[in-house]
């Protein structure tokens, strides 16, 4: 999932630099241990925290979140 913030425009598989900046922005978020999950087996709050790393791996200036803490695992909102 988180491989999928690249640039619309780009229609070529990920780079090495791609790969690598996904797997910096999941290391970031200490979520690298779901990589390899599917999508659709994560919990809501491990959701959020791979949708917060697909907007890293984006390089926006700004990201806008509105209630980023909310249903995240416990152990992630301290």
């Amino acid at each position: 999932m988180t491989m999928l913030a690249s640039p619309p425009e780009v229609t070529t598989a990920p780079t090495q630099a791609d790969r690598g900046m996904a797997h910096a922005a999941l290391e970031r978020l200490h979520i690298l241990h779901l990589r390899k999950r599917p999508y659709t087996q994560l919990s809501g709050g491990e959701t959020q925290l791979v949708m917060i790393a697909r907007a890293l791996v984006q390089q926006t200036p700004v990201i806008i979140m509105d209630e980023p803490t909310a249903h995240l695992d416990f152990r992630y909102e301290l």
